[in-house]
């Protein structure tokens, strides 16, 4: 899972579901919370590269050296039977399995679908409904007020950016507003309400909130998923200790 440039830049950060599966990336976390949550979540990020690119590496690509290998293992135990490549050969199918699990959650997340058929492995699946859905979300061509077909490109995003301006915008500039402090019907928070609402949000609360959310749906700003912070609570959900809840409620919310 080594970044890509795109368009001459380097592609931006992403978390993947399927670093959970190494065992070594529990420490990637672990090491990079000790800070407030902003800063955690910058120091992850840097060292979360550093680890996929020196150590988890490109999924694919070991998994092309691991059938490969596999394939000249057969043929010479085939040729000459070997107690050491026999016991090689088992060591290298455990590890390609655990490679094939590592893929199926790349094309799972990447697909953001919630569902899947027991019992076999979706990796084909997954990877036509990414595709699927990338092809989906193109816009290729449009139809203006008349009825007529946009083909262009530039005069497809200029058509839709005049109708996002006509949308938010009224043609009623002299329309009469009536001053608010005169309605005497118009419903008013009780000063106990205003507080509750004004307040910091509880640990609690971050925390019944951060479970409502589905684990690998699209990620926040920050490009985690809520998944990442119900799986590793215990290492970044300490606010006490590094931060304040108004981490959460704020710039470095997930």
């Amino acid at each position: 899972m080594t970044p890509r440039a795109i368009n001459g830049r380097k592609r931006l950060f992403r978390f993947q579901s399927c670093w959970l599966l190494d065992p070594s990336f529990p420490n990637v976390v672990s090491q990079a919370w000790r800070d407030s949550l902003v800063d955690a979540i910058g120091n992850f990020t840097i060292e979360a590269s550093a680890w996929n690119k020196g150590k988890f590496g490109n999924i694919f690509a070991k998994k092309k050296n691991l059938l490969a290998r596999i394939n000249g293992i057969q043929r010479a135990v085939a040729l000459k039977p070997s107690n050491f490549l026999l016991n090689l050969e088992n060591d290298l199918l455990k590890e390609l399995d655990s490679v094939l699990n590592q893929e199926e959650e790349f094309w799972a997340l990447k697909s953001r679908v919630n569902w899947m058929i027991q019992g076999d492995r979706n990796t084909a699946f997954y990877h036509v409904s990414t595709l699927v859905r990338r092809k989906r979300n193109q816009i290729l061509a449009i139809k203006d007020n008349v009825g007529e077909w946009i083909n262009e490109e530039d005069s497809v995003k200029e058509f839709i950016r005049k109708g996002f301006i006509g949308i938010y915008s009224t043609s009623l500039a002299n329309a009469s507003r009536i001053n608010p402090t005169l309605s005497h019907s118009q419903p008013r928070l009780s000063d106990v309400e205003r507080d509750i609402i004004s307040g910091v949000a509880s640990e609690e609360e971050i925390r019944n909130a951060m479970w409502s959310l589905k684990p690998f749906k699209a990620p926040g700003p920050d490009e985690l998923h809520a998944g990442f912070f119900q799986k590793f609570w215990p290492v970044v959900g300490g606010i006490g200790d590094r931060g304040s809840e108004e981490d959460f409620c704020g710039e470095g919310n997930a």
